[in-house]
């Protein structure tokens, strides 16, 4: 099968955001492992406030998930977010500073496979107002039928937001390959494609030109532009705070979780919880749902969508078992990580971490197994979120840019 893609720009706009405007979305955001005002930074400069596990909301930056029911001794409430009622983990550390780069056993060694699941770094999140685990159990391999508006579930959005990897393919034990010791150095850690995803036959869009939507300034990190030693980097993406909340753990730093898969902890469980909801490899034995990706690959950005009937028919050449003409069925947008060098023949949740698919591009799955090629950037993907300011939010305009708005069209070829 062969997809051609053509375009046509619509609308030419100024779109440089620097911080939030009143009726605009805030971002969620979690930090790399490694990044500059991470625990694990290697390069300790005193501000090393941030939890790489964490989820924090944009500007100060204040701390809204948080990964663990232990936090580290010195945190306690002090930032200010009040009891958090749902947790993944009993207990989830970081490596010290002092570990990165400690590692002697070059790669492919055993060591990285204890190393890695002693911690843990959110890697992937979304959070909906519906909880998969409840509302879908095995239903015959029908698709997902979400509600329609139901809180934290962007339908057929006509944009998206991105952010790009700061540093490179290896790990942190073997390597010291982490945003504060690599100069890829992005002053822009979120962009913003405003292409139409959903037009013409086939669904695919083809990336407009990427627009400036928040620098690490604007975000809370800073400075900006950094240099390598005070780099910061984005690793999760979304908008808003909801029931369930949706993640998947980098395969650097794991918990023994498995990176190609989706969990789901409920925030109003009172208690450690987490469900593994949408499996990669096989069908999840809570659900039945799975993206169809190899067993080894590392789920690096993560975004729910629901799509009509006529467009889940586009892109996915079958109609949707089980929905209606009117039904929302959810799917999910995802990218993988680069294959981590360091990992190589370690163990079977380890090998080549892209899948063998391309870390600068995002898929869609049905959730069923199937998952289609959407669009491919220059860098590799490393966030994404469909929060977009809606046509009556309006985006508060600081400096000057050119973005496009475009409409693409896609066909297929057999």
């Amino acid at each position: 099968m062969k997809i051609v893609m053509t375009g046509l720009v619509l609308l030419a706009f100024t779109a440089i955001t620097v911080k939030p405007a009143t009726g605009q979305v805030v971002l969620n955001f979690s930090t790399d492992l490694g990044s500059d005002l991470d625990r694990s930074d290697p390069n300790a400069q005193g501000n090393e406030l941030m939890d790489c596990g964490d989820l924090y909301v944009e500007n100060l930056p204040t701390r809204i998930k948080d990964d663990s029911a232990s936090p580290y001794p010195t945190d306690g409430d002090a930032d200010g977010d009040g009891p958090n009622l749902g947790y993944p983990y009993q207990s989830a550390l970081q490596p010290s500073p002092g570990m990165i780069g400690a590692g002697s056993g070059g790669a492919g060694s055993v060591e990285v496979e204890g190393e890695y699941q002693n911690y843990f770094d959110l890697d992937a999140d979304d959070q909906l107002d519906w909880s998969i685990y409840e509302s879908y159990q095995h239903h015959s391999d029908k698709v997902v039928v979400v509600p329609k508006g139901t809180p934290g579930v962007n339908y057929e959005p006509n944009g998206i937001l991105i952010s790009f990897e700061d540093d490179g393919a290896p790990g942190w034990y073997n390597t010291p390959d982490v945003p504060t010791m690599v100069p890829q150095d992005n002053a822009t850690e979120v962009y913003g494609d405003q292409g139409a995803f959903w037009s013409g036959p086939g669904g695919s869009w083809s990336p407009a030109s990427l627009a400036s939507v928040r620098d690490e300034v604007a975000l809370g990190l800073g400075p900006n532009p950094p240099d390598t030693v005070n780099d910061d980097d984005v690793d999760a993406l979304d908008c808003g705070e909801h029931r369930s909340w949706y993640w998947s753990a980098d395969h650097e730093a794991n918990m023994g979780d498995d990176p190609g898969s989706i969990y789901e902890t409920d925030k109003l469980a009172g208690a450690v919880n987490k469900t593994l909801v949408i499996d990669d490899s096989t069908a999840a034995l809570a659900t039945g749902l799975w993206l169809g990706v190899n067993k080894d690959t590392d789920i690096d950005a993560w975004e729910f969508v629901a799509i009509g009937y006529n467009t889940y028919s586009d892109i996915f050449g079958k109609p949707p078992v089980g929905a209606s003409a009117t039904d929302w069925i959810l799917c999910g947008l995802f990218s993988p990580d680069a294959d981590d060098i360091d990992t190589a023949g370690v163990s079977d949740l380890y090998g080549n971490e892209s899948g063998g698919l391309l870390d600068n591009s995002i898929y869609i799955s049905d959730l069923l197994g199937t998952y289609v090629l959407m669009a491919t950037y220059d860098g590799g993907v490393d966030a994404l979120t469909t929060c977009v300011p809606e046509p009556n939010m309006g985006i508060m305009l600081i400096g000057t840019g050119l973005g496009l708005l475009a409409v693409f069209a896609a066909r297929r070829r057999k």
